[in-house]
């Protein structure tokens, strides 16, 4: 699907673009292909999801165009060109700071290959305006949400769906795995007995998160109650998802948003770091659950140290501080 819509937006900026000069269309194939070449093997070699490439993608073509407006070719592209096309996008300083580093990865790439001497991105800078801090919610804040979502689930006639949306909330918050590794979650991937799940995560990595107790028994509660009912309306040919819609088929990302609108599954992911963070669960744990390649990544989550303390860990510790008299 996401082939399609990047196919069909480049059909569509084919169309811009001969309109704007259509003596320079030779010109514009070229950074077409460059920039096929580019989300090709940015996919292979460093194994970038679907969705990774399609935006790569979607924003170099958005650029090429930019510049086809003004006769520029990707290659010819200075400075002040990619200043005034970062200008031009009415977003916010963060977003233009992504737009920017996919466009310095694009033309590092054209160095690499010989293709270009020198980058027109390389002295380019967007103050930073934004706080890179994961958002999250407080324990309290979530323990309510998922309490008011088990009353729901455990009335006398409770649906099979009101049981899947609590059991979904529970799960996000148990094994702080992403909305769609928890869509393309099967039976087969769920060990129960060892509390953990199967899950392929960004860039095809693959990793068996741990699913704290709660969320493995609220797991057992909506396979007995509820998937049972929901299967049923399948068809011929029932779906092996983990989670089913009231027809019986799989989730899809748009009804996951809907379901769990208090909190995002994101925020559920950040939130179950945080507070794992908090309770002084290492730092190791934390990041193998998250499946960050690196763990600085996980740093983020690491609870700040107040400056009082450092200085009393350095007066007792440090060696400079252990033979001078006090």
């Amino acid at each position: 699907m996401v082939d399609d819509r990047a196919k069909d937006t480049r059909q569509r900026l084919r169309k811009v673009a001969f309109v704007i000069c259509p003596d320079c269309t030779a010109k514009h194939a070229a950074d077409q292909e460059l920039i096929e070449k580019f989300c090709r093997r940015r996919g292979g070699a460093k194994k970038w999801g679907e969705k990774t490439v399609f935006n790569y993608r979607l924003e170099l073509l958005k650029y090429s165009v930019f510049l086809f407006a003004a006769g520029i070719s990707l290659l010819e592209a200075e400075a002040s060109d990619l200043r005034k096309f970062l200008k031009a996008g009415d977003t916010t300083d963060r977003n233009t700071a992504k737009e920017l580093s996919m466009l310095r990865g694009f033309y590092l790439w054209l160095m690499k290959t010989g293709r270009l001497g020198f980058s027109p991105a390389t002295f380019l800078r967007i103050k930073k305006t934004w706080s890179n801090k994961p958002r999250s919610r407080s324990e309290d804040e979530v323990k309510e949400i998922l309490e008011n979502a088990w009353k729901i689930a455990h009335e006398p006639n409770a649906s099979p769906l009101a049981i899947r949306d609590w059991t979904l909330k529970e799960f996000f918050y148990a094994s702080a795995v992403r909305r769609f590794e928890c869509a393309n979650i099967d039976l087969r991937n769920l060990d129960l007995k060892d509390l953990t799940v199967w899950v392929k995560g960004k860039g095809g990595s693959e990793r068996t998160p741990q699913i704290d107790p709660r969320g493995v028994e609220a797991v057992k509660f909506y396979l007995k109650h509820a998937r049972p009912k929901l299967r049923a309306k399948s068809g011929k040919a029932p779906s092996e998802a983990l989670f089913l819609t009231r027809y019986g088929t799989r989730l899809s990302l748009a009804t996951i948003n809907r379901i769990v609108h208090e909190i995002s599954p994101h925020v559920y992911r950040h939130s179950w770091a945080q507070h794992k963070a908090n309770a002084g669960v290492s730092i190791k744990k934390i990041s193998v659950n998250l499946g960050h390649r690196e763990q600085k990544v996980t740093m983020i989550y690491v609870p700040a140290v107040p400056f009082e303390e450092l200085q009393e860990a350095h007066r007792q510790f440090h060696p400079s501080e252990r033979d001078r008299p006090h």
